[in-house]
């Protein structure tokens, strides 16, 4: 039995995925650089923290 023609995407189904998509992408992304500058400043402390303690 042939699909229902309801059940196929339409271009602006598909405009509208990928603008979702694009957004997400760039959400992950600022989460991805706020971490990666959270995890330089941690370690830049720790090596900051190793120095002044007496060995």
């Amino acid at each position: 039995m042939p699909p229902d023609r309801d059940e196929f995407a339409t271009k602006a189904d598909l405009a509208g995925l990928e603008a979702r998509i694009d957004a997400r992408l760039e959400a992950l992304e600022g989460r991805m650089y706020r971490a990666l500058w959270i995890q330089g400043g941690a370690i830049v402390a720790i090596l900051t923290a190793l120095r002044f303690l007496p060995i």
